[in-house]
């Protein structure tokens, strides 16, 4: 139950697919996936340039936003109810 969130950085485009694999990572290891208002990428070759992208500034802000919440809101949850009690090792053999 730890948030997370993928931000891709890169020079034009393309980072789709890498965007895609980490945050099914992030399921598969029951993490909340933290959304923003667009995909979490900025652009520039340097890292001056990101700054200069100010559509992807603004979506890492609105994500940083998101996180500070989803972080505050499972902590009060934790502290009212706890965590879910979720089952584990449970594998499926389908050579059978």
């Amino acid at each position: 139950m730890m948030p997370a969130a993928a931000v891709i950085s890169n020079r034009r485009g393309g980072s789709s697919a890498s965007f895609e694999a980490m945050n099914q990572f992030f399921t598969m290891r029951e993490m909340p996936v933290v959304t923003s208002s667009y995909w979490n990428d900025v652009h520039g070759y340097t890292a001056e340039d990101v700054y200069k992208d100010e559509e992807g500034v603004q979506t890492i802000r609105n994500l940083a936003l998101n996180m500070s919440f989803m972080i505050k809101a499972i902590q009060a949850q934790k502290e009212k109810e706890g965590l879910p009690d979720t089952k584990k090792e449970v594998r499926t053999n389908m050579i059978r």
